[in-house]
């Protein structure tokens, strides 16, 4: 087995399928040599069931993993991704009608299922599951809504005695405890850690190492200087006279997985649509206002009062943010930014007021997880607040577009499957139209819905997407003939497969209002060479802003574009009368 193992002591997935699958083809008894080879599978860090298993592979491993309950073997843990259906206190039923009955030595269990197939009965009979397998100690759940309480006393008197940690998890760091003396789930906002028996972890942000992209530093002295993220649109301008001593003065844009906000405005359209960014040293004092810029994504009326409430959070290094308003900052709220004058440093961000808010813009992009065992293709639909700082990392994001999700009417963002052309894949599902509630995307709460195709034939083929609320915007995703086959020598070889991505403006045409649409520059701040701000000419606030870039100008307006994604996967959006036909 050490020769099938990865640098890091594991064994690939590939390799486990495959040992999964001859140990279901060798039906006599199954000595010593079989239960090592079982032992050192559900040793490793999990074992893992996918929607892209084929029925064979499904069973074969719940044969595997019976053997091994039954063999008194330890199971390190077992994570299900889309591929649950049904539970029962007894047995999980998985796609194709194949069941896994309770496994009395499985340690800990993790599960996500993002479409809502799962009801409320489900997520009950889920928790008398993870308690009639006997050694589980901790569950990871990551399902699109809020759990509901536990009211049932057996049920939390035995969480209780086996001292089981129990996460639900929605989005990227959302994440509800249940507290097994009273049956409530408390949310808090933590860095998800796959590394441990343990669900999640609370890590001190000093001992992330962040994206460099992220972050800048320099050295600044009396004369004042300037930091800027490329990239980004975060820039902090330090004036002169503002600090006496030479000093290291360092920036950075906190990731969503590090940061908490406000309670009240987790279901706000305007919540979280600005940047976080940390300014350090902490609590450093300025002699004169600096200047901070904050990108956001939201697409502001041109009437009416801009208002926006600008917080700061002192903490101590690796805890939660204590976010309190700064109801007499000087600001200016800008079309595509706020820019903001401090006196000291630390973390920073603002939240806009929403009833001057028409749309924010969002990224939706298409993923996938591939299986070369597998025909089966799930293709992942979903997205994220286009803000520096906030791509999912864990997916491999085949491409994206830029949407403008509307605030008015409160519609949800419909994904929407429209054709393969050419037919080598088949559509395996008979709904087309797949929704993510309002509130997700005005929390925002990241998701994603999950498509699934069979491969039936070789040559390229484009997958034919559409995101809306109401104007459709097409997403079109182009898989090479060899895209199964270069994954499957890669993972073979050892060799990692690269996310390719590529930001740049899409040629879908959208209509909408032009007047919605225009952006004009506002360059109106005061310099540095003119006196400190003052209330005449900067206003004062009383409301509030969170965290993302907009830039409705980059919104595509009538071009036609093919995006090249290199020899695995490419996408573009184009309009849709000259969209390649099938000559078939």
């Amino acid at each position: 087995m050490r020769d099938f193992k990865t640098g890091d002591g594991e064994i690939p997935d590939y390799i486990m399928n495959c040992i999964c699958l001859c140990f279901a083809e060798h039906d006599e008894y199954k000595g010593h040599k079989f239960k090592d080879i079982v032992t050192e599978i559900c040793r490793s860090e999990s074992v893992n069931f996918s929607s892209g298993d084929s029925r064979l592979l499904l069973r074969s491993k719940v044969s595997m993993l019976t053997f091994a309950s039954r063999s008194k073997v330890p199971i390190k843990r077992l994570k299900f991704s889309d591929v649950v259906e049904k539970v029962t206190d007894k047995a999980l039923v998985l796609q194709d009608d194949v069941w896994l009955g309770i496994l009395e030595t499985l340690e800990a269990i993790e599960m996500d299922r993002w479409d809502q197939k799962l009801i409320d009965k489900d997520y009950e009979d889920l928790i008398k599951f993870i308690l009639n397998c006997k050694h589980v100690n901790a569950a990871c759940l990551l399902f699109p809504s809020p759990p509901k309480d536990v009211t049932d006393d057996k049920i939390l008197k035995a969480l209780q005695s086996r001292n089981i940690s129990v996460e639900w998890t929605i989005g990227a760091n959302v994440i509800h405890t249940l507290d097994v003396h009273t049956g409530k789930w408390p949310m808090e906002f933590r860095l998800h850690s796959r590394n441990s028996n343990k669900p999640s972890a609370t890590q001190a942000v000093k001992d992330i190492d962040l994206d460099t992209s992220l972050s800048i530093q320099s050295l600044v002295n009396k004369e004042g200087g300037i930091l800027e993220i490329p990239g980004t649109g975060v820039r902090l301008e330090i004036p002169f006279g503002a600090i006496e001593q030479e000093c290291l003065i360092q920036m950075r844009i906190i990731p969503v997985s590090f940061r908490s906000f406000q309670e009240e405005s987790k279901s706000s359209f305007t919540s979280n649509s600005t940047v976080v960014v940390e300014l350090l040293p902490d609590n450093l004092k300025l002699h004169q206002l600096a200047k901070l810029t904050l990108p956001h994504c939201l697409q502001l009326k041109k009437t009416g009062e801009r208002k926006a409430m600008v917080y700061s959070s002192h903490h101590a290094k690796g805890s939660k943010p204590m976010w309190r308003p700064k109801p007499n900052v000087l600001y200016q709220l800008n079309d595509t930014n706020c820019v903001i004058w401090i006196e000291s440093f630390s973390w920073e961000t603002c939240e806009i007021d929403g009833t001057i808010v028409e749309f924010k813009q969002i990224q939706v992009y298409a993923a996938c997880n591939l299986n070369p065992l597998s025909k089966i293709i799930p293709i992942h639909v979903g997205f994220y607040p286009k803000l520096p700082g906030e791509r999912p990392n864990n997916l491999q994001i085949l491409e994206e577009i830029t949407f403008l999700f509307r605030k008015e009417g409160n519609l949800p963002l419909k994904i929407i499957f429209k054709r393969v052309q050419p037919k080598s894949w088949n559509y395996t599902e008979e709904e087309n139209v797949k929704t993510i509630p309002y509130l997700n995307v005005a929390a925002p709460v990241v998701c994603r819905r999950s498509f699934f195709f069979e491969k039936v034939g070789e040559e390229t083929c484009f997958l034919v997407f559409e995101a809306a609320q109401e104007d459709p915007v097409e997403l079109i995703v182009d898989f090479k003939h060899i895209y199964l086959q270069d994954i499957s020598s890669s993972s073979l070889s050892g060799i990692p497969v690269p996310s390719q991505s590529a930001d740049v403006p899409h040629s879908k045409k959208r209509r909408f209002n032009e007047s919605t649409a225009a952006v004009t520059s506002t360059d109106s701040m005061p310099s540095f060479s003119q006196e400190v701000p003052t209330v005449s000419n900067v206003q004062r606030q009383n409301t509030m802003i969170p965290e993302y870039h907009s830039n409705p100008s980059m919104v595509p307006q009538e071009s036609t574009g093919y995006i090249s994604l290199g020899e695995f996967s490419s996408i573009t959006a184009k309009r849709c009368e000259t969209f390649p036909t099938d000559k078939s």
